[in-house]
């Protein structure tokens, strides 16, 4: 027994020794874990300490293992025992234990265990031998739970849960179909992962799952560089079975009742006014599939082909409730449609207003233009303003301010010349927007893409208020370049850019911030993806063999300095070789497919006929 007395508070070390770990199915019986049993005793009637246990990796002088235990104890003392035990990942060899003592008021005594003599033998002094503890990889992964049909740029929540012959917790890797993977941990054995992913492109999806141990909990409180590589298991489980999801892309289309009248989303209202035989305007949207679209227009009294462009006009000849379809076809052949109710009416009252969003402050003046329309013989004699404050206008177009805070309902009526009426409603918020607009969602980009693909990033952004004025996002490149740029608002609060430019190796970082209309802000950064090409390239030599130590020429002919593009070097007829300084083209005679990792400017169209080559172009 040892004991050591600082101050008012005592460490009784009573034994230690190694044992194969306890309590905890282990398949290795060898010597992994380093028990201490000890008590501490207070002066104090009641007291908080903290004993801290660090391992010690002897051969290299490291920290593997560093992690605190916390007890109340009083001044009669409390016994306690505290198992250390070496993590499968880690190296069999000598380890010293380190234990600082702690009591509210901070550090108060330390001690280094396996300095004296071992219980066991005299010649184990000054360490202990450890063997990594036995471990079995995780059981495969519960079946998966989630939506089987989805949206293009909405959130689907996918759970599972996966158990652990050690009871480790547990890293979960999603693969979503092979384009994006997300990790996350750390989760009890048995305890349920949930997580929640945006696709980003339609198509029939594949979802599977893994696991594999995480020691977080079991080898270090906080962060402690450099043992990171020790937090976590060598061996994933099974792929969890996979699961479906029916990923369709996002399809919409706005629909003016005239060309003067504001635009309405056909997926946010049960009802689209337009006039009988006046001119609505339909605008398709379409975003989550391969562009270009095809666009296909069904209306219930049209007789002839169906228009086919992105924006048509259309008019109906008679009253009442019609349907209007539009058919989206992508260029990978995946389909959508949606219908909307139409009601075709005589006369419509609709207004725009010289705000930005149905927002404004007190006493800023606001501009009503009316837009309402009536059928062909008709028109519009009388207006009729209510600003639901108690004022009213009788003018066609009218201007108005609010003194008070509070929501108003403005209402249009007009009246046209056989005394039938209309009426638009809209309602104001006379405020003063002090809330900053929240990011609610980052789907940030694929983890790793090749050079030249797209890169689409997906936010959710919400502002109750004033409303989103504008979403932007900043990119910086691998070289420290940076690029601004605006995205493009999809469907509800939700926005997305589709990079293009990934024509340089390594990390790309971006950040979000988004501006509302009283001009507050919000941002989100510390979102990266990474761009990289794993290829194979074929060369070809100008022999088949060569000896030890002998030169082997890749990209140059013969001869100092190399020829410039024009040299011909034939290959038993089949290829012709086109050399410069830079890089090598190639030219099968038989096929005549040129193939060169040259931009634009280095190629050469004396190389793009059929098994010709013109020395003299």
């Amino acid at each position: 027994m040892e004991i050591h007395i600082v101050g008012v508070v005592v460490l009784v070390i009573e034994n230690y020794s190694l044992v194969s770990r306890a309590n905890t199915p282990d398949p290795d019986p060898s010597d992994d874990t380093i028990r201490v049993n000890f008590s501490v005793v207070s002066s104090l009637p009641v007291d908080k300490v903290r004993v801290n246990a660090s391992v010690i990796k002897c051969s290299t002088n490291s920290t593997v293992f560093w992690k605190n235990f916390d007890f109340i104890t009083t001044s009669g003392g409390t016994q306690h025992t505290i198992n250390v035990t070496l993590l499968p990942n880690m190296p069999e060899g000598n380890y010293r234990l380190y234990l600082q003592l702690y009591n509210s008021t901070g550090r108060i005594n330390e001690m280094v265990m396996g300095s004296g003599v071992h219980n066991d033998s005299d010649l184990q002094s000054g360490f202990f031998y450890l063997t990594p503890r036995g471990n079995t990889r995780p059981n495969k992964p519960c079946n998966i739970l989630g939506p089987e049909t989805l949206k293009v740029g909405t959130k689907g929540t996918f759970n599972s849960s996966a158990t652990d012959p050690n009871n480790d917790n547990l890293q979960y890797l999603w693969d979503w179909n092979q384009e994006e993977y997300d990790d996350v941990s750390p989760y009890e054995c048995g305890e349920v992962c949930s997580i929640t992913h945006i696709f980003k492109s339609c198509g029939r999806k594949v979802v599977q799952v893994r696991v594999r141990e995480d020691f977080l909990g079991q080898l270090y409180d906080g962060l402690l560089q450099g043992m990171s590589q020790y937090r976590y298991g060598t061996n994933w489980s099974d792929w969890s079975n996979l699961f479906y999801v029916n990923v369709k892309f996002l399809l919409d289309f706005d629909m003016s009742c005239t060309a003067f009248a504001s635009a309405q989303s056909a997926a946010q209202v049960t009802m689209l006014p337009s006039i009988q035989e006046i001119d609505s305007i339909y605008e398709g949207f379409a975003f989550g599939g391969t562009a270009p679209y095809n666009y296909t227009w069904y209306f219930e009294d049209n007789f002839g082909l169906p228009p086919s462009e992105q924006t048509v006009a259309y008019n109906y000849s008679h009253t009442g409730i019609k349907t209007v379809t539009l058919n989206v076809t992508d260029s990978e052949g995946y389909s959508e449609e949606i219908t909307a109710n139409i009601s075709v009416v005589n006369i419509s009252a609709s207004f725009n207003l010289s705000l930005p969003s149905l927002y404004t402050l007190p006493g800023e003046t606001i501009t009503f233009n009316d837009t309402s329309a009536v059928c062909i013989g008709r028109s519009i004699t009388n207006w009729s303003w209510d600003f639901g404050d108690g004022a009213v206008c009788y003018d066609r177009n009218a201007t108005h301010s609010f003194s008070y805070l509070g929501l108003y309902m403005v209402t249009l009526t007009v009246v046209d010349t056989t005394m039938e009426t209309a009426e638009c409603s809209k309602q104001i918020a006379v405020t003063y927007d002090i809330s900053s607009p929240e990011i609610t969602y980052v789907d940030s980009a694929s983890d790793r893409v090749g050079f030249g693909f797209d890169v689409t990033i997906v936010v959710d952004v919400a502002d109750d208020i004033s409303g989103v004025d504008n979403v932007f996002v900043n990119i910086t490149y691998p070289d420290t370049s940076t690029v601004n740029s605006t995205m493009i608002h999809a469907i509800n609060d939700t926005y997305f850019f589709v990079f293009n430019d990934t024509w340089q190796n390594g990390v790309y970082n971006y950040s979000i911030w988004v501006v509302d209309y009283a001009n507050n802000t919000d941002y989100a950064n510390g979102f990266n993806f990474t761009v990289s090409a794993n290829a194979s390239i074929n060369i070809c030599t100008l022999k088949d063999s060569y000896t030890d130590n002998e030169f082997i020429n890749l990209t140059d002919p013969p001869g100092t300095p190399s020829p410039s593009l024009g040299y011909e070097l034939l290959d038993d007829g089949a290829v012709l070789h086109l050399w410069n300084q830079y890089d090598s083209y190639y030219f099968n005679t038989s096929s005549g497919i040129q193939l060169t990792n040259h931009k634009d400017e280095y190629w050469s169209h004396n190389v793009m006929m059929l098994g010709y080559y013109n020395n003299d172009q």
